[in-house]
């Protein structure tokens, strides 16, 4: 299996109106139903400390054993909010070998303004 693109499998693609986010290096556009999205607050310590309690946050809320997801986050903003996104490490293991560079979630490429709605049909 390749990475996911709206292209076909493998492709490097864009979207009508919207830059290429992924640079020279490459990078694939991953279906966003298989990414969750989760939003913990961290106490205001040290990064190296909230890091290791982004886990044990967000074990409840995740629909698969910890052991089998991947959790990639962010920085932490004033409110103490860290973006988290969490994907099954197989299925990452299979984009990363069909797609060098990042791999970002298709939803991604919707335009984003505060208080406002993008939907794609």
């Amino acid at each position: 299996m390749t990475a996911f693109s709206p292209a076909g499998p493998g492709a490097s693609a864009t979207f009508p109106g919207h830059p290429r986010p992924f640079g020279a290096g490459g990078g694939a556009w991953i279906p966003t139903e298989a990414v969750a999205c989760h939003a913990p607050v961290v106490p205001a310590v040290p990064r190296r400390k909230w890091q290791g309690m982004i886990p044990w946050l967000l074990e409840d809320q995740l629909l698969e054993p910890l052991e089998r997801l991947h959790l990639a986050w962010g920085d932490r903003d004033p409110e103490g909010v860290v973006p988290v996104l969490a994907v099954n490490r197989e299925l990452l293991a299979r984009w990363q070998q069909g797609a060098p560079g990042p791999l970002v979630p298709d939803a991604f490429a919707l335009p984003w303004h505060k208080g406002e709605c993008a939907l794609a049909v």
